[in-house]
């Protein structure tokens, strides 16, 4: 066993938030290389405007009821508003609307999804959460997707004669669009 790790982390002791965020950073890191050895590939199936989707599980933070929004003044249309979740506030984003389609009607089945991402907290609403999904660790690469998110899309999968679009969340939200410019 290597002691070059453990010394790195040792030497900030009298920094606990810096240590802290080294920790987080390595276990990570770990999930990551855990996940490529894996003979299997989990995400989170959801539904949106009947299509299905697949986040990858490292995406996924946690799973909400749809809770209570307060509007921000000026914001993009498709910015419901922000949503305090044990003390954090996080944008919440209709990807339908954000997607040029009509917003997502809020029922007893919509759930908000808080995405992991490290540049800033970010949720987005979805019509129905179908739980973990696991495919063989293969997935088919995708060429070009006509789902209305095919821009984010990365392959797919096939499972009950249904296909699952798999979708990166992360690059939606930093590319194309709650925090750039469109």
């Amino acid at each position: 066993m290597s002691t070059a790790p453990t010394s790195s982390l040792s030497l900030l002791s009298n920094s606990p938030f810096q240590l802290l965020t080294a920790m987080e950073q390595r276990a990570r890191s770990a999930d990551v290389q855990v996940q490529k050895s894996r003979a299997e590939w989990v995400g989170v199936g959801v539904s949106i405007d009947d299509i299905h989707y697949l986040i990858p599980q490292e995406q996924v933070l946690e799973v909400l009821k749809k809770s209570a929004t307060t509007r921000v003044p000026g914001s993009r249309r498709w910015m419901l508003g922000l949503s305090n979740v044990r003390g954090t506030l996080f944008p919440v984003i209709d990807v339908r609307l954000f997607c040029g389609d009509q917003p997502t009607v809020i029922g007893r089945d919509s759930r908000i999804v808080l995405i992991n991402i490290d540049s800033a907290p970010v949720a987005i609403v979805v019509d129905e959460v179908h739980g973990f999904r696991r495919f063989p660790a293969k997935m088919t690469m995708a060429t070009s997707s006509s789902t209305p998110l095919g821009d984010y899309v990365l392959g797919t999968f096939a499972q009950d004669d249904k296909t699952w679009s798999v979708i990166d969340v992360i690059k939606l939200v930093n590319t194309g669009g709650a925090y750039a410019a469109h």
